[in-house]
Parts: C-alpha cells; sequence; structure tokens
C-alpha cells in the first residue's frame, strides 16, 4: 500500500473518530454564552429522564437554554463531573448560599435530574444538621433564614417538592418551641399574601398536626420544661433569649425527635421522606 493510501485511511479513521466523538457528545448553550458546555451524552442520559427521552425520540445533540441561570448550569457540571459541589457554594454557611442551593435543586426539578436534587438534600441536611447545639441562640437566630428560604422554595419549586417539606418542617420546629409566631418564623405580610394558594397554610398545618404528636414527653409546649428531677417550671419573658444549657439539651432532643437530620438511626424513613430517588439512593448506603 502507497504512503498516500496510508495517509488517507489514516486521516479518514480519525474523520470517523471525530464523527463519532461529535454523536456521544451532546452541546448546551446557557443563557447569552456564545460557546457550548459539552457534555456527553451518555452521562446525561443517565441522570435524566427528561433529556433521555428527548435524545431518543431523535432531538439534536444541540440544547439551548436561554432563560435559565448560567451560574446553576455551571454548579449543575461541575457535580455531573466531580461528583461533588464547587467550593464556592458550600464554604459559605447555608445561610449565605441558600437561594442558590434552592435554584439548583428546581433546576433538578425542572429537567428530571433526580440524583442532583438528592445531593442537594443531602447537603442541605448535613448544614441543617449542625444547627441544633447547646447554644440555642445561633438556631433562634435563623428563624429569619427559614422564613426567606421557605418563601423563595414556594415561588421556584414545583407543587409537592420534597425541598417544601423540609423547610416547612423547620418552620414547625420553631412553632412548637415557641409560639411568638403563628407560622414559627417571621413572615412578612407580603409573604402570606404570597403563600395564598400555594397550599402553605395546609401543609404547615397538617405537619404541626404530625409533628405535635410525635413530641419527646420531655420537651412540651408554651415555654413548659421539664427540670432533671421530674420537676415542670416555665420560662419567664425575661429568659426568651436567654437559654440555659438545660434547654439546650431539651431543644436539642425536640429538633431531632422526627429523625430528620440522622440517617443512620432512621435511615428507611430519611430516605423514603426527603429523597426523589428513595429506592436507588438508599441501595448505596
Amino acid at each position: 500500500m502507497s504512503r498516500q493510501a496510508n495517509w488517507e485511511k489514516k486521516h479518514f479513521q480519525e474523520l470517523i473518530n471525530v464523527t463519532e466523538q461529535l454523536r456521544s457528545s451532546v452541546n448546551i448553550y446557557v443563557a447569552d454564552e456564545e460557546k457550548p458546555y459539552i457534555v456527553e451524552r451518555e452521562l446525561l442520559e443517565t441522570q435524566s429522564d427528561h433529556f433521555r427521552q428527548l435524545l431518543h425520540d431523535g432531538h439534536e445533540n444541540t440544547f439551548r437554554f436561554p432563560d435559565d441561570d448560567l451560574e446553576i448550569w455551571r454548579v449543575f457540571l461541575y457535580w455531573l463531573m466531580e461528583e461533588e459541589l464547587p467550593l464556592g457554594l458550600v464554604e459559605p454557611s447555608l445561610d449565605e448560599v441558600i437561594k442558590s442551593i434552592i435554584d439548583c435543586y428546581a433546576m433538578g426539578e425542572k429537567y428530571g435530574l433526580r440524583a442532583f436534587q438528592d445531593y442537594i438534600m443531602e447537603y442541605i441536611f448535613e448544614e441543617m444538621g449542625d444547627w441544633p447545639s447547646i447554644d440555642i441562640g445561633p438556631w433562634w437566630n435563623r428563624r429569619h433564614t427559614v422564613s426567606e428560604a421557605v418563601s423563595y422554595i414556594f415561588r421556584t419549586t414545583q407543587p409537592g417538592s420534597k425541598l417544601r417539606d423540609i423547610f416547612v418542617e423547620e418552620a414547625v420546629v420553631f412553632r412548637l418551641w415557641s409560639d411568638e409566631e403563628p407560622f414559627g418564623v417571621p413572615f412578612s405580610q407580603q409573604q402570606l399574601i404570597d403563600f395564598d394558594g400555594s397550599g402553605f397554610f395546609q401543609m404547615f398545618a397538617q405537619k404541626q398536626a404530625e409533628m405535635s404528636l410525635e413530641l419527646p414527653w420531655k420537651a412540651q409546649k408554651e415555654g413548659i420544661l421539664d427540670d432533671d428531677d421530674g420537676e415542670s417550671r416555665s420560662r419567664s419573658e425575661g429568659e426568651s433569649n436567654d437559654y440555659s444549657e438545660d434547654e439546650g439539651r431539651r431543644f436539642d432532643e425536640l429538633h431531632n425527635a422526627w429523625s430528620r437530620f440522622d440517617k443512620d438511626r432512621n435511615p428507611v424513613r430519611f430516605w423514603t421522606n426527603y429523597m426523589v430517588d428513595p429506592k436507588k439512593r438508599y441501595k448505596k448506603t
């Protein structure tokens, strides 16, 4: 075979390889970016029933999302490649990045990125699991974070969202600890108006009824707490924000009474209540 024939054969094979690579890749354009993000088609299909169905139905290997948030897509693509969230998102406290985290979860709902949703939920649980402590003050100050989160979640996520469950439950915990706010955390008048028709009020009432039944007998409502010797005492008005160490321990019991933050203590409940894909995820633990 001549050199010319060898050269042609070699470059023809290279052309075939490039063509196969193009067929196995997906170009994703987000917002007004001119250059696409290139993702392996098989990898994207394994993460989303939505994309798998489109690609199997003959959709071209190019997707455009002009109205999506570029930064949230970057977080997803980073997670897709590295199987972890970027440090710029997880190094700050949850209070500082709560809206970005909610947006990530909402994007997962929008495109059926179930594993991404569950990863975000696990991150939220790890962060919120650090909130209860002997010192109740920092947790109490997070009422505003929870109120902003609940308001934003009901604006951005879909009805039935697991993310709604966890933050409404957190508001209920505040309500069970103190009657200061009718919905546990300080919502503005506008936020309460925006909740109309969203299902928030019904969800809050239902979860409050359910969670009240599961209260540990040592932690009671309306500021009545049992001392170690079994005698009850009332918390005075002056003590509302000056919690003792004993109150902190009792609060810790209250906050963890439903095993929400403890995958080891009640793993089946954890996965089935809060994970989008419980069977698949639970098998990995």
